[in-house]
């Protein structure tokens, strides 16, 4: 098997799982397989997706079931270890391949260059109540031209010192890598799973930038502000811990020695104080900002292929086959 599907769940939404299955379905690529693996939800919609994959003749699936909660790494690292794909895709519930070509040319691009991990741009869409839908980009990493130049030294000193990873929404990985990472973060972190970049980096095993939009990536979903709340306070706790083992495990590192300074700040939960408050630590972060822009304005983060996907087609969306 070329690639494994693996969807993680925690109380899915079937409509919103429905869409990224159909997603998959309609990949020109088809040396695939699809593993579901859900972290312990009073109803896991198992038996709406086996009817699901029944109808649509489909075979090449298998279903993970959790008594209890764990966490999104020790879900997805069960999720990998039921797969037999060589490299695998995640996605959560309401994520989606970007057109019906994307699988394909992601694998074509990670066999050509022999990579470990890559990731691709991003579009993200919210459904208005009236059915419209708002479009957006997440223009991430901040600091892209690093990956398209393989500058080892300028990603690992934007990783340490800025966090400055791709999505996790966005990336593909051999089997290998990803369970090496996830297993390597689990019993530290347990929800910041993209987190497993910043490891990969000081190891120097760099991600490869993929040129095209890879998915669409639901955005504003209308979490109550105190669940956001509370879910930001863990995964804080998840980078406060993360942290402490890269200090453990890298303090020679010149870029971790420096990161130590700036590790209080962390504690600040508002992001735009707590920028703005390294930038007198760190002074170099006003030249990392200003880049950011630069790329920004000069296109960095248009695709190679400007064309329609998924959510740009009204017959999709409304799950018309």
């Amino acid at each position: 098997m070329k690639f494994t599907i693996l969807i993680v769940t925690y109380h899915p939404i079937w409509d919103k799982l429905k869409l990224t299955l159909d997603s998959v379905l309609r990949q020109t690529f088809t040396d695939y397989e699809i593993v579901v693996s859900d972290d312990g939800s009073e109803d896991n919609c198992f038996d709406r997706i086996t009817e699901y994959f029944k109808e649509k003749q489909f075979t090449r699936y298998r279903l993970v079931e959790h008594a209890k909660n764990q966490g999104t790494v020790k879900n997805l690292l069960d999720g990998v270890e039921h797969s037999s794909g060589k490299y695998i895709r995640d996605f959560g519930p309401g994520d989606l391949f970007y057109h019906a070509h994307t699988l394909q040319r992601v694998y074509d691009f990670m066999e050509g260059s022999g990579c470990e991990a890559c990731f691709g741009l991003m579009r993200g869409y919210c459904v208005q109540e009236d059915g419209a839908i708002r479009y957006t980009d997440f223009p991430h990493p901040f600091d892209i031209e690093a990956y398209r130049r393989a500058d080892g030294e300028r990603i690992q000193k934007n990783l340490v010192l800025y966090r400055d990873n791709a999505s996790g929404a966005a990336t593909c990985y051999t089997k290998a890598f990803f369970a090496e990472y996830l297993k390597r973060i689990e019993g530290t972190v347990k929800y910041t799973e993209d987190i497993l970049q910043i490891l990969a980096g000081l190891d120097n095993r760099a991600f490869h930038s993929f040129p095209d939009y890879l998915v669409w990536y639901e955005a504003d979903t209308g979490v109550s502000t105190k669940k956001k709340s509370s879910f930001a306070e863990l995964l804080a706790q998840d980078v406060e811990r993360f942290y402490e083992m890269v200090q453990r495990e890298y303090g020679g590192n010149k870029y971790v020695k420096k990161q130590r300074r700036v590790l209080g700040l962390y504690k600040i939960r508002n992001l735009y104080l707590r920028t703005f408050l390294r930038i007198f630590v760190n002074p170099d972060a006003v030249r990392y900002l200003m880049e950011h822009r630069r790329q920004l304005k000069q296109g960095a983060y248009r695709p190679e292929h400007e064309e329609p996907g998924f959510m740009d087609d009204r017959e999709f969306i409304e799950h018309k086959e």
